[in-house]
């Protein structure tokens, strides 16, 4: 009679061992995921609420506080107006449904400003409709004015990640609207689901190589404990132990090179959070040079023209380093403003002082002497004439005339200003600031985008001087215009508001 063979307790060991390890890494592998996927999450939050408040400084908030939440609004210019920006700000996002402001009655209920979308869509929520779906948290940005991000949640136009932003009147404090900007669900859900795809995926292919690891050991070890068909099975043996080595060593690559990239992202992504730092790293030693360069054309006032030529290079060249610095860390930076009373003469003349003009530019000033002071911060605003300055010099390398004229524009009785401009009757009295130069001009073309970040015609520059400038300007409660001419030249106009 044939007696069974008993299987090998080695074999059924081995099993056992591969069994537990896949288990363990299955379970290794859910907790990263589910890891990945609540920093990932916390992390998109964060990112949602900083695009958020970029939009809120953008918002005029002398404009909202003219809305009342009815239908009087939609005939508003003002309505008008954050309406449109508000359409421009949800289009210039890939993520984002809707950007709508919000008020609450003083019955608790719950109301619409505006919103994103265009006038008589079925989305469209009209100045004045009450929203019967508030949650627990949109209350409870009300009560606290605090900033929330709350969500995955449903309401009658779908499911929504939410985030909620105070806009709140720098002069008093108080909240004048909450703007909320609702980004669908399942493209949220989709975010998450790709930046965790990667470790996922490394997770898999780590278990995978394991696993072969395991099989080749346990390939050996039969190999060995069967004798009598060591020689049969040797060459069979060693051209299995370099395929797998080569497929190990495949393997491994793949899996350094996966490593890489995510490295690099990562080294990306920081060096993105360490722009302010490194901006004001590289500042320090560029002023040192500057201060070098000073200091040679002092001691050296007998050097040849040669090396004068070069002295000069070098200093241009280090300011226009400095002034990239400063509009990056302008463009990420908020500063508190520090307003004071200032003379209208001394903003532009100490401006002016900042730069030497060029002897084939013709410099005009038209400045009176009886002006009212203007309530601002005159280190911001010094910042925005000094840029618009250096512009018009740029724009005239052949020469040409720069004319810096400043004019008084009172308000009426009424509260309209003078000359029937209704959309500077919430200045009253304001005066008007202009630069301008005989340079070549703006085409329409470049005119639509001028404001536009990192958008710029230079051979050097990053295209964001005049969005700090624009910015400046309006957190000092004015207004940047610009007119310009191809062929004629451009001018740019600051309306600021007087003391009162």
């Amino acid at each position: 009679m044939k007696a069974h063979k008993k299987p090998s307790s080695g074999t059924g060991l081995a099993r056992f061992y591969i069994f537990s390890l896949t288990l363990c890494m299955l379970a290794i592998g859910a907790l990263f995921s589910w890891w990945m996927s609540v920093r990932t999450d916390r992390d998109l939050r964060a990112n949602l609420l900083e695009q958020t408040r970029m939009v809120t400084q953008a918002v005029d908030i002398e404009q909202v506080k003219t809305l009342t939440g009815t239908e009087a609004d939609l005939i508003s210019p003002n309505y008008l107006r954050l309406k449109e920006r508000f359409t421009a700000v949800n289009s210039a996002n890939p993520h984002s449904r809707f950007v709508y402001l919000m008020g609450r009655r003083t019955d608790g209920a719950v109301f619409f400003f505006l919103d994103s979308e265009p006038v008589g869509s079925e989305d469209e929520s009209p100045a004045g409709q009450i929203f019967n779906e508030a949650s627990a948290d949109l209350l409870r940005a009300f009560d606290s004015q605090t900033e929330i991000v709350e969500g995955p949640i449903s309401d009658s136009w779908g499911k929504w990640v939410s985030v909620l932003v105070p806009l709140t009147d720098p002069k008093n404090g108080k909240m004048v609207a909450l703007l909320g900007m609702d980004i669908d669900a399942r493209s949220w859900h989709w975010q998450v689901a790709g930046k965790v795809a990667l470790p996922i995926g490394l997770a898999l292919m780590l278990l995978g190589l394991l696993i072969s690891i395991i099989v080749l050991t346990q390939s050996r070890r039969q190999i060995l404990i069967q004798q009598e068909t060591l020689r049969k099975s040797e060459e069979k043996y060693s051209l299995l132990n370099a395929d797998l080595e080569i497929k190990i060593e495949e393997r491994s690559r793949e899996l350094l090179d996966a490593q890489e990239e995510l490295v690099r992202k990562e080294k990306l992504s920081i060096l993105g959070q360490l722009s302010g730092s490194v901006g004001h790293e590289l500042r320090n030693p560029l002023g040192v040079m500057s201060n070098a360069v000073y200091f040679l054309k002092m001691v050296l006032t007998d050097a040849d023209d040669t090396v004068k030529e070069y002295l000069d290079i070098i200093k241009k060249e280090i300011d226009t380093s400095l002034r990239i610095i400063t509009d990056l860390l302008d463009f990420a930076r908020t500063r508190a403003l520090q307003i004071e009373a200032v003379t209208v003469r001394r903003l532009i003349d100490e401006s002016l002082g900042k730069y030497t003009i060029p002897e084939n530019v013709a410099l005009q000033t038209e400045i009176p002497d009886n002006f009212p002071l203007l309530n601002l911060d005159p280190l911001q605003m010094g910042q925005v004439l000094q840029n618009l300055i250096m512009n018009a010099i740029q724009a005239m390398p052949d020469g040409g005339t720069l004319r810096v004229s400043a004019r008084f524009a009172g308000a009426t009785a009424g509260g309209h200003a003078q000359g029937g401009d209704q959309r500077n009757s919430m200045f009253q009295d304001f005066i008007e600031i202009s630069v301008t130069d005989t340079g070549e001009g703006i085409s329409p073309k470049n005119m639509k985008n001028l404001f536009q970040p990192l958008f710029t015609t230079k051979a050097k520059g990053i295209g964001l001087g005049l969005v700090v400038c624009k910015n400046l300007v309006e957190a000092n409660g004015g207004r940047i215009e610009v007119k310009s001419e191809p062929g004629a030249g451009t001018t740019f106009t600051l309306r600021l508001s007087v003391e009162r």
